[in-house]
């Protein structure tokens, strides 16, 4: 049997999934700044919003009662407009973490507050940058009663959760005992613990922490009947605290404490690396396990296996057991800076994390750059494996506060954009205004085009050679344990058990990577079919505007007309379209895009077609 090998791409999905699509978004504010930092799905077919507004203009019908109000409203679900709002204030800055909807059909807000008594405010300011301050609303968005926990130093809600006895709230502190403040500082600040009963009347309270920095992101109720905080801490072992800071330098690590209902710790945890890691959410996953998110620039050490992509501050995922145990820990992220402000399991049973990048489309961002800061949601399996990513944003800086997936299995993001008309936003802006974005979203690859896979067939027991763009480093994994860290490995003798796809990182000096998939298949019928196919198509372009080969531009040949060519990014993102004697300069929605290899799928005017790639460089 002849050894043949027809090589070609398949420019078809990886995965078979909908689209996904923005059902509606709405930009809400007045001509001062606006900050969206809460969301849940209500009990009225509406979604809870939530943050606060400088304004009283605009979309704010509500007086301003000093510098910053908290700004509560009530959207529609079919299409996100105001059902209902609220402001709430005095003369400080004030502004929401949380609200809950009550047994009474009322609501509890938890937010911080500067406000001395006035306004809303029954309480005075206790002084230093922020005191806790929780507000009870009746049915009909009148205040029942509001309360003020603080000392003399800040105090910064986290969040709380609901227990039988009432609400356990998790604040930072650097507040000596002070004010209403009864338990010890004891570091530079502590995580402070309040129980309080459904009418806000304090039970216990209590401080957690070393000798430095202790400061808590969340706390959650576990399946056992008992608490868990996620934390970030450079204080050494000291207090409360059972393990050593993980770096010399000064920076955070992870700091993952379990308790008991009286605030006792069963356990507690550092993880992290050799810089600065800090903790955002915590939730325990259906397999009971704890998944915990936040940010990290650490290198590979102690719990972090992976390094910095592009050496920049990516997201950081672990998941660890019941006791605290890492099973695995994942790091995403580009070539740029990403925050992680949203964790949770999705109706599919997997992870997402949510948060914003400033990223261009390399490791796991997949898409350019819409202008400054995008939102970016990310959803992985159980075990850490990446599924898909998406994007997105306008012209200016957009910061995704918050996430959430309802109960029809829509995702609805929320935060704060100074962008106009532009890229995914469709609607103008005041100033910095809430964004608010309902879609759709697949846990797999969107059903287009896509050059991510290359399909190389051979005959049975021919030899087949793997093949990737260049980098400085290379890690191929593929069926039955294959691993090889060469650029282009060759599979000898094929067979039924190596076919499949395998996967190539390749890297850049500065860690940067961008991933290909090769699929290998046996061709049933060996008979070459070889066709004429005599057109150019140009390996390389440099638009760098000197005038000479700025463009890049297939030419047809006199026995093939071409019709079309799609142009994609290696993460199969259509840049570009381009008809009979069209070029293509380089950019996407008007902005340059970075030097690396492009794919294209050129069909020509006899319905066949041709595939292949070339390179941007500048």
């Amino acid at each position: 049997m002849p050894r043949i090998l027809n090589i070609f791409l398949l420019l078809f999905c990886i995965y078979n999934v909908q689209a996904q699509e923005i059902v509606w978004q709405k930009t809400l504010g007045g001509i001062n700044h606006d900050w969206c930092s809460f969301i849940k799905e209500g009990k009225e077919n509406n979604y809870l919003v939530a943050g606060y507004t400088y304004n009283n203009t605009g979309d704010i019908t509500d007086t301003n009662n000093g510098a910053s109000d908290i700004w509560l409203v009530s959207l529609k679900k079919e299409n996100g407009s105001i059902q209902w709002q609220k402001t709430l204030g005095g003369d400080g800055t004030d502004y929401i973490s949380q609200i809950f909807e009550t047994h009474d059909g009322g609501y509890l807000l938890l937010g911080n507050s500067t406000s001395d008594s006035n306004g809303d405010k029954t309480d005075v300011f206790y002084g230093g940058w922020d005191d806790i301050w929780i507000v009870k609303l009746d049915t009909n968005l009148n205040i029942e009663w509001d309360l003020t926990y603080g000392g003399a130093g800040t105090d910064r809600v986290a969040n709380a959760v609901v227990t039988n006895q009432g609400y356990l709230i998790a604040s930072g502190s650097d507040s000596p005992i002070s004010g209403s403040k009864t338990a010890a500082l004891k570091g530079e600040s502590d995580i402070w613990l309040l129980m309080l009963d459904f009418d806000g009347n304090e039970i216990w309270q209590k401080t957690l922490g070393g000798t430095q920095d202790d400061i808590p992101s969340q706390i959650m109720k576990t399946n056992d009947g008992n608490f868990i905080i996620a934390a970030s801490s450079n204080s050494s072992i000291s207090q409360d605290k059972s393990e050593d800071v993980l770096n010399d330098n000064g920076t955070f690590d992870f700091w993952i404490i379990k308790i008991n209902s009286l605030g006792e710790i069963i356990w507690d945890h550092v993880y992290g690396g050799t810089h600065g890691d800090i903790s955002s959410n915590i939730i325990q996953s259906s397999d009971g396990n704890f998944v915990v998110s936040g940010t990290s620039n650490s290198q590979i050490n102690f719990d972090k296996s992976e390094a910095p992509i592009c050496n920049s501050i990516d997201i950081w995922i672990l998941k660890i057991t019941t006791d605290g145990t890492v099973i695995w820990d994942k790091t995403l992220g580009g070539n740029d800076t990403e925050s992680a402000t949203a964790l949770f399991e999705n109706s599919s049973g997997n992870i997402v994390i949510s948060g914003d990048t400033y990223s261009d489309p390399l490791g796991y961002v997949s898409e350019p750059s819409n202008g400054d800061s995008d939102y970016w949601l990310t959803i992985i399996s159980q075990n850490g494996e990446f599924i898909r990513d998406k994007r997105f944003g306008g012209s200016g800086l957009d910061r995704n506060l918050g996430t959430i997936q309802d109960s029809q299995s829509n995702y609805i993001q929320i935060g704060w954009s100074d962008s106009n008309i532009s890229g995914d936003k469709t609607e103008s802006n005041y100033s910095r205004d809430w964004w608010i974005l309902k879609f759709n979203l697949s846990d797999t690859i969107n059903d287009i085009e896509t050059p991510r896979l290359i399909t190389l067939s051979g005959c049975l027991n021919s030899d087949l050679k793997l093949e990737s763009s260049t980098g400085s480093r290379y890690e191929w994994t593929g069926p039955k344990g294959f691993f090889s860290t060469i650029q282009n490995p060759t599979l000898t003798n094929i067979n039924a058990e190596k076919t499949g796809s395998y996967r190539v990182k390749v890297y850049s000096e500065n860690n940067c990577f961008t991933e290909e998939i090769v699929n290998i298949q046996l061709l049933e019928n060996c008979e070459e079919n070889i066709s004429d196919m005599s057109y150019t198509f140009p390996k390389f372009f440099t638009p760098n505007n000197d005038g000479y080969n700025d463009l890049w531009t297939p030419v047809s040949s006199q026995s093939q007309i071409i019709e079309k060519v799609n142009i994609f990014n290696r993460f199969g993102k259509l840049v570009k379209s381009l008809n009979e004697n069209d070029s293509w300069d380089g950019t996407y929605n008007g902005r340059m895009l970075p030097s690396t290899d492009y794919w294209f799928k050129a069909t020509f005017t006899d319905n066949t077609f041709k595939t292949g790639h070339f390179t941007l460089k500048k």
